[in-house]
């Protein structure tokens, strides 16, 4: 590598500033790209952002946000219709920017206190898990609170018939047909029909909620 850059400098110079286009940057280094040293195998620091060591966090926050995109399209519609009291509105803001925090603060790259390697059972290392974690936790519980609440006022502005039993929402901006087959536990959920908000039973679940 020391050869590399000796030639590089002798090349173009010393290096220095330049900001520039991918295309410019492969141009630039079109001339010397055989002489760059290959590497293969694992990232060795693959770990160094904590995702690996909180797989189970990270998964629950990328579901998250697909709650949040869903209650975010639900509550556009309803200002739309104007189905919601200023005071109902301004309670969806609220939770909503929090929901959205909690939810960046966790992809928010660091992870850990700096001692957690060398000493793993600290108080330090377990306080600054449990104030990172939190942001995940958090956000889940918000983005199922907001989705629920956006399917109940959808749920509250169409007719209901006799024998009614799903209301289906598109959360894309364009219209589909989706085939499948319902699955026996959404039609044995908790509540009863004049129970907008029977579906909190089940957000959560695995046959529920899938797009």
């Amino acid at each position: 590598m020391r050869e590399f850059v000796q030639r590089w400098n002798e090349q173009v110079g010393e290096p220095r500033l330049c900001l520039a286009t991918p295309r410019q940057w492969w141009d630039a280094l079109r001339p010397v790209a055989d002489q760059l040293p290959t590497y293969r195998g694992d990232w060795t620091d693959y770990r160094n952002f904590g995702c690996i060591s909180s797989a189970r966090e990270t998964t629950m926050n990328r579901q998250s946000r697909g709650r949040l995109l869903v209650a975010d399209q639900l509550f556009a519609a309803l200002t739309g219709l104007n189905c919601l009291s200023p005071e109902a509105t301004n309670d969806v803001r609220r939770l909503r920017s929090t929901a959205w925090q909690s939810l960046l603060l966790w992809d928010e790259h660091t992870w850990g206190a700096d001692i957690s390697v060398r000493h793993p059972e600290s108080e330090d290392t377990y306080s600054q898990w449990h104030h990172k974690a939190y942001y995940a936790y958090h956000a889940r519980s918000l983005s199922l609170l907001l989705q629920r609440d956006g399917i109940t006022e959808l749920a509250k502005q169409i007719p209901r018939q006799e024998g009614d039993a799903l209301i289906a929402f598109n959360p894309l901006p364009w219209r589909r047909v989706v085939a499948a087959a319902v699955p026996p536990q959404v039609l044995r959920l908790r509540g009863t029909p004049d129970d907008p908000t029977a579906s909190r039973h089940s957000q959560d679940r695995k046959f529920v909620g899938t797009r």
